[in-house]
């Protein structure tokens, strides 16, 4: 595995990768979308060295923009990609990765995911993502501004999947904590 160790995925966007998957994200394949968006998730995974993080790195980049297109894509799987590389960017992230998630309109295309006719896949990837983004204050006041509770209460508790349950839980532990 090419992108195991935190050094190669540096070295990987040191090399020019970014800018392929962003393109990759956005052509008329959807197989190269859903890999391109795992891509830019294993990158950001870990993606920490003494001298590069990934995450910052990827944000700064654009890959958000697409991330969030493929949210909005009438695919269930390319949605669930992508949600997935959002929570990946923003696991352990700093403030101001996770801003740049919120000012891609990642928190309004991962809320786009709760609709009731999604399945529980892609509910369970954006309130873990959310839960991920509410390490950080300004996103955890937009969050609620967005009816994210109302909405997650109401999804995880018509559905039986446990894993939901749990992501909505993790999401209220974090919206509740405070502010260190």
């Amino acid at each position: 595995n090419l992108g195991c160790g935190a050094d190669t995925k540096a070295e990987i966007i040191k090399q020019g990768s970014l800018k392929p998957l962003m393109f990759l994200m956005r052509f008329p394949d959807l197989e190269c979308q859903r890999y391109a968006a795992l891509a830019i998730a294993g990158l950001g995974l870990g993606g920490i060295t003494h001298d590069h993080d990934n995450k910052h790195t990827i944000v700064e980049e654009g890959a958000v923009r697409p991330l969030v297109e493929l949210c909005r894509f009438p695919e269930p799987r390319l949605q669930l990609c992508a949600a997935l590389a959002i929570n990946a960017l923003a696991l352990g992230a700093n403030g101001a990765t996770m801003l740049g998630i919120a000012r891609e309109h990642g928190l309004p295309a991962l809320f786009s995911l709760l609709d009731p006719k999604q399945d529980n896949d892609c509910h369970f990837a954006s309130v873990y993502a959310m839960g991920s983004l509410a390490e950080n204050n300004e996103i955890k006041q937009q969050l609620v501004e967005l009816d994210t509770i109302q909405t997650v209460v109401k999804s995880s508790t018509s559905r039986s999947d446990l894993e939901l349950k749990r992501a909505a839980a993790y999401l209220f532990a974090r919206l509740a904590e405070n502010a260190e």
